[in-house]
C-alpha cells in the first residue's frame, strides 16, 4: 500500500486536503496565507494561531494525559507490529469514548524522544514511536469524518501477495 504517484510527488506527508477534509473555503484561505506575507502576520495578530489549536482540542473534554506507545524491535516487521499495536489500541480507546490526538513534534527529533523517554521512564533499548494526548470524547463535537473511497488516494500492489 502506498500513495498514489501524484500525491507521493506533490504531498510526500499524505496531509492533502481531500484527506484533512478541508473545504474549498478553508483551502483557499490558508493559501492565501502561506501565499502573502502580510495575511499569515495580520491572521498571527488577530489570534488565529490560537484559534485552530483550540479547535484541535475540541474533541477532547479533558486533555491531560498522555500515552507513549513505543518499540524494542525497529526492523521492519517491528514497524509492522508496533503499527497494528497502535491501530488497535486507538481502536479499542475510541470504542470506549476516548478521543486520541496525536502530537509528533516531541518525538520527531533525538533531543525531543530523549526528553519523552525520560518523561516516561523509558530505557536506552526503547523507541518511542506515538505519543497521544488522550480525554474523554467531548458529546458535542464528535461527528463521522468524511471517508472517501479507498482507491481515491492509495494503490495496492498486490504481485506480490501469494495466491491460496
Amino acid at each position: 500500500m502506498r500513495l498514489t504517484p501524484s500525491q507521493e510527488v506533490n504531498n510526500p506527508t499524505g496531509f492533502t486536503k481531500d484527506s484533512l477534509a478541508l473545504t474549498r473555503v478553508e483551502t483557499f484561505f490558508l493559501y492565501l496565507v502561506k501565499k502573502y506575507k502580510f495575511l499569515r502576520w495580520l491572521a498571527t495578530r488577530l489570534g488565529l494561531k490560537k484559534l485552530m489549536a483550540r479547535a484541535s482540542i475540541m474533541a477532547l473534554d479533558n486533555y491531560g494525559s498522555y500515552m507513549l506507545i513505543s518499540t524494542r524491535d525497529w526492523s521492519d516487521s517491528g514497524r509492522f507490529d508496533v503499527g497494528r499495536t497502535i491501530m488497535k489500541t486507538w481502536l479499542e480507546l475510541t470504542q470506549e469514548d476516548i478521543a486520541c490526538q496525536p502530537v509528533d513534534f516531541p518525538i520527531s527529533s533525538e533531543e525531543g524522544r530523549k526528553t519523552i523517554k525520560r518523561l516516561f521512564g523509558v530505557d536506552d533499548g526503547v523507541r518511542p514511536v506515538l505519543l497521544m494526548r488522550l480525554g474523554r470524547a467531548s458529546r458535542t463535537h464528535v461527528a463521522m469524518s468524511i471517508r472517501k473511497p479507498l482507491e481515491d488516494f492509495i494503490e495496492l500492489e498486490l504481485s506480490s501477495v501469494r495466491k491460496k
